[in-house]
């Protein structure tokens, strides 16, 4: 029983991981390629864009994986769960996009909104 857990917990640890290494690892390169300029305007869009991901993604990894594991659900009631979970991101994500924009916009240049959107 402890295997899986172990397994599934390394699994994810890596994932995390390269998740975090990789974007640091190609920071050279788009200097290199891109220059200075370009990489600080690409690192305001990737906070913006981080922002609005945050926001979507608030809670529901868990409130969403403890009611799923909470108690035996059939099917239905899985699939029930997991729409609105998709629903309710969604909804945050068509509220928060439109914000982003609108502080990019205020606070930036119109070139970032350009950015941030070739980035969904």
């Amino acid at each position: 029983m402890l295997k899986p857990y172990l397994s599934n917990t390394l699994g994810l640890t890596i994932i995390q991981g390269l998740g975090l290494v990789v974007p640091v690892l190609f920071i050279p390169v788009i200097v290199s390629v891109e220059g200075v300029e370009a990489f600080g305007r690409y690192s305001i869009v990737l906070a913006y864009y981080n922002f609005a991901a945050l926001v979507c993604d608030y809670g529901f990894d868990y409130s969403s994986v403890r009611e799923l594991r909470g108690r035996q659900l059939d099917l239905v009631d899985r699939m029930r769960v997991i729409r609105a979970t998709f629903s309710a991101k969604f909804l945050l994500f068509v509220i928060a996009a439109p914000f982003v924009a609108l502080c990019l916009v205020i606070f930036a240049n119109v070139e970032y909104v350009c950015l941030f959107v070739d980035g969904l």
